[in-house]
């Protein structure tokens, strides 16, 4: 991977780190931030290694959508995690009572976990 997609693919690992942090702390809302935000960032790692840019989280989806889903490299139900972590996220910062469950974190901290390695191990397959 070239330097700026190995530092996107540092920082979704380190994000994921810190969801389970907040996650073992009950910070709910911090936790599906963070959640978003380290798949969002391995998005980003495959995307700089492809050379595509973007300039918002829409612009982002969007290109995730084109070059991974539609492509057939990420499956389906991959897409739809990320989508769903985009939509968490927007009610996590911006609803006053969101209507997520804290019990639905720990299977998006793994379901997050499965996203990133399998984005990384795409993107190594580019070089």
């Amino acid at each position: 991977m070239n330097a700026g997609s190995t530092s996107w693919m540092e920082r979704a690992y380190a994000s994921l780190e810190e969801a389970k942090t907040l996650h073992a702390n009950d910070f709910v809302g911090g936790a599906i931030s963070r959640l978003y935000y380290s798949c969002f960032y391995a998005v980003l790692s495959f995307l700089t290694q492809k050379g595509i840019s973007a300039k918002s989280h829409t612009g982002i989806k969007s290109a995730f959508n084109l070059h991974l889903i539609k492509s057939g490299l990420l499956p389906i139900a991959l897409g739809m995690l990320y989508n769903e972590l985009f939509e968490l996220r927007l009610e996590a910062d911006y609803v006053p009572e969101p209507s997520y469950l804290a019990d639905e974190i720990g299977t998006l901290l793994s379901q997050a976990e499965g996203f990133i390695q399998t984005i990384h191990k795409i993107t190594n397959s580019l070089e």
